[in-house]
């Protein structure tokens, strides 16, 4: 069947809707959405659709998606008073389908569709990022229809002196479980037996104590739980009754068991901002000593590439093993969950029976953009203000320390070398081992993706590079020391490169920006050096491959296992892309003989679509000489609008 291209899809939408067929349109308009959430026109005919069909609530949702998306477009497609007057309207209708219990069938769908700060329309003021205080930020929250308690992380002042303070993740380490139980009592008795961990909330009020009483068959015992809005990590041996004066969150056990087809440690060392080209023209060993020492015993893989050039599309690309045109979070601006139909690395292995974990204070990866699936704890405070690399090692070792008698997933992120972009303050270390003149300004500054080359950053850099490998030294050690080899799968990943490593004579997307490091420690035989082409959206490939996972939903992504690790066939290529509003549109496509770069001439529109008339590109050789190959230009032309999908117009 032909599949409508995106300008055709909205004329028909728009046509079904004016005829006043509007299930007709409601179909397209959610097919439109699906295709591109950030599109005006489609947003304002389903919602119109909707409401003149009766779903009011459904109506609701998508004008108040379109009023947020316009908060944030530099086009306007229907006035904010007006589409404030129509949820006003609708939110009249609400109140009175409340009040009569005969009309309303389910109150309680209502209520979280009302609710301000729903996950899927956080657009405006993002509960993890702000940094205004936020209403009852630490208690109870709902993400994609699960109860979830945050509570405060090691926070002395927070938790015994300034309890009416209600912060936010800025400001204060959190942590995250899922509540399998609110109340006074509950009964430990795990499903596939002890010992277990079972974090509580002991007081999630603002009353300051609780006492707990806790009866097993073989003991019984009484204490006083202090500290507000925080988890104890009560360990239990047999099943047992807890019971307090106050209502407790409850999390569900966590069985301390070890099942031999899971390994029993994967860790996911997460660099932002790690360019790999930087280690190519120095070396790992210089650089980085003890990485080189730990990795040298797995797999170093030197041409790695990231699919897109900031964090946002690129860390879902390792999640989902989906392209950024494909997941489509595309526009940070403009904040919305993974979508529902892409299964998360997080979700695989959590289904096999690991204990997940996110560590850390990247402020792209975040709960409500639906990273909080598949995690059973989410520790987070973003990374500027608490969740610097020696803290993120910590809490590391702190947390396989409580929790390792489990098989863990864990997902830990190091931000450091973000910071020499952001010009943010540096360790004392770092900035003692650089001469004073390297604080000197010597590029344009601004945004880390878009500065300009700077020799200053760079040397700023390296030494960046040397202080986390020594704080990673002990991370190391401590995996050699509590593990064996066959037991763990250890990577270190990142995301993207940074402007002032590109020379000014590259292009955007050259392999000085999306070059990253993939280096595996695990029980190999494969030899030490990969140098086959390997892309972001094969990441979950190589781990599932690693630890033995077979599952259909990443079988059947954009990715593949590369041959290195068991693959059928090298890549003819690899391609990355920059898609962001108002900037130019560039793409990147590298095989073993060529090098392809794309850039547009028209700008990126709000909605991330982007008009290819009069745009230029560039097909060299390895050595950088002009390939004059019609036939090739064209295929990869074709690739690229291939890639862009229904973001490509006038292709």
């Amino acid at each position: 069947m032909y599949k409508l291209l995106y300008d055709e899809l909205l004329e028909k939408l728009q046509d079904f809707y004016t005829l006043g067929e509007y299930l007709e349109a409601i179909k397209l308009g959610y097919e439109a959405v699906k295709r591109n959430r950030l599109n005006l026109q489609a947003n304002y005919l389903l919602a119109k659709s909707l409401y003149q069909q009766g779903n009011i609530l459904e109506a609701y949702k998508y004008y108040n998606f379109l009023y947020n998306l316009q908060q944030k477009s530099s086009r306007i497609l229907v006035s904010q008073k007006t589409l404030y007057d129509i949820m006003d309207l609708i939110i009249e209708k609400l109140i009175v389908m409340l009040n009569n219990e005969g009309e309303c069938k389910n109150i309680k769908e209502i209520d979280e569709l009302l609710m301000v700060n729903s996950n899927e329309e956080n657009l405006l003021e993002n509960m993890f990022t702000s940094n205004n205080e936020q209403q009852d930020y630490f208690g109870m929250h709902r993400f994609f229809g699960k109860e979830y308690y945050i509570a405060r992380y090691r926070d002395w002042s927070g938790v015994f002196f300034t309890q009416s303070y209600n912060l936010n993740g800025v400001r204060t380490k959190s942590e995250m479980y899922h509540v399998d139980f609110v109340g006074k009592k509950y009964v430990i008795n795990a499903e596939n037996g002890f010992p277990c961990i079972c974090p509580v909330v002991a007081n999630i009020g603002n009353n300051s104590t609780n006492e707990i009483c806790l009866k097993s068959k073989t003991n019984s015992a009484k204490f006083l739980a202090s500290g507000n809005k925080m988890y104890s990590y009560l360990r239990f041996n047999e099943p047992c009754e807890i019971t307090g004066k106050e209502n407790m969150a409850f999390t569900k056990p966590v069985v301390l068991k070890h099942n031999q087809d899971r390994k029993k440690l994967i860790l996911n060392i997460f660099f932002d901002s790690f360019n790999w080209k930087v280690i190519k023209d120095n070396s790992l060993k210089e650089l980085m000593p003890n990485t080189h020492e730990f990795f040298k015993e797995g797999v170093i893989c030197n041409e790695f590439f990231a699919g897109s050039e900031f964090t946002y599309p690129s860390v879902a690309s390792y999640f989902t093993g989906c392209r950024s045109t494909t997941h489509k979070l595309l526009n940070q601006n403009i904040q919305f969950p993974i979508p529902d139909e892409f299964t998360l690395l997080s979700e695989v292995f959590h289904d096999q029976g690991y204990y997940v974990s996110k560590i850390g204070g990247n402020d792209s990866v975040l709960p409500n953009y639906g990273y909080i699936r598949g995690v059973d704890r989410f520790l987070y405070q973003k990374s500027e203000q608490g969740f610097h690399v020696e803290d993120t090692i910590h809490e590391v070792i702190e947390h396989l320390e409580a929790y390792g008698e489990a098989d863990q997933f864990i997902w830990a992120e190091i931000q450091d070398l973000h910071e020499v972009a952001g010009y943010w303050p540096l360790s004392m270390a770092v900035s003692a081992g650089v001469t004073a003149d390297m604080n000197e300004v010597d590029n344009t500054g601004g945004s880390s993706l878009y500065q300009t080359p700077s020799m200053h950053r760079r040397e700023i850099y390296k030494k960046q590079l040397k202080y986390i490998d020594l704080q990673l030294q002990m991370l190391y050690e401590y995996i050699k020391r509590r593990y064996r080899k066959n037991e763990v799968i250890v990577t270190l990943i990142s995301d993207h490169g940074n402007g002032f490593n590109v020379d000014a004579e590259e292009p955007f997307m050259s392999e000085q920006r999306t070059n990253i490091p993939l280096l595996l420690y695990y029980d190999n035989n494969s030899g030490n050096i990969c140098n086959e082409k390997i892309e972001t959206i094969d990441y979950g490939h190589i781990l599932c491959e690693l630890a033995k996972i077979k599952d259909e939903r990443i079988i059947n992504n954009e990715g593949k296992l590369p041959m290195f690790f068991g693959g059928n066939k090298e890549k003819d290529f690899v391609f990355s892309q920059s898609l962001f509003p108002n900037r130019h549109y560039e793409a990147t496509i590298i095989s073993t003989s060529y090098k392809y770069y794309f850039k547009s001439e028209k700008l990126v529109q709000d909605d991330c679509r982007i008009d290819l008339i009069g745009s230029s590109y560039k097909l060299v050789d390895n050595a950088n000489n002009e390939i004059c190959n019609i036939e090739l230009k064209n295929k990869c032309y074709n690739i690229v609008v291939d890639k862009l999908g229904d973001f490509a117009i006038n292709s």
